[in-house]
């Protein structure tokens, strides 16, 4: 059976799984009383997120992400040095515009990254590792 929108803001209406048993009945609609506490469930979760599923939903962890120390800060200018194809070396400017811990999949621990966005010509933006910037960036201190 196909349920109307009207049926399913009616349902919404029910207090207990119950209440919504006796609904589907008066519409002559077949349910027991465990798929009635079932769609009650469903319906009641909809929308409501526990604290841990919102804290996950708005930090993008899997729970028990851990405090990460981070090198560099937002703000700050880092610059990669560069090669065209006939080597000559150049340099990209770029701001850091957000922190947050990558890894934390599939058993890798969690480590500090960072969002860049490249201030000398605008749209080139990634978001690299803190090993990588120790790596290939250097701090620009002006």
């Amino acid at each position: 059976m196909k349920f109307t929108t009207e049926m399913l803001e009616k349902a919404k209406t029910a207090k207990t799984a119950e209440e919504l048993l006796e609904m589907a009945k008066a519409e002559d609609i077949e349910m027991t009383a465990d798929e009635a506490a079932k769609y009650f469930a469903d319906l009641n979760k909809a929308g409501e997120l526990a604290d841990e599923e919102l804290e996950n939903a708005a930090g993008g962890g899997c729970g028990g992400q851990p405090e990460l120390k981070y090198k560099y800060s937002i703000g700050e200018h880092v610059r990669l040095k560069c090669r065209t194809l006939l080597f000559k070396e150049y340099y990209k400017t770029y701001i850091i515009t957000n922190r947050f811990a990558g890894g934390g999949i599939r058993g890798v621990e969690y480590y500090p990254c960072y969002h860049i966005e490249n201030i000398d010509n605008g749209g080139d933006q990634s978001d690299r590792s803190e090993s990588t910037l120790d790596q290939y960036f250097e701090r620009c201190y002006w």
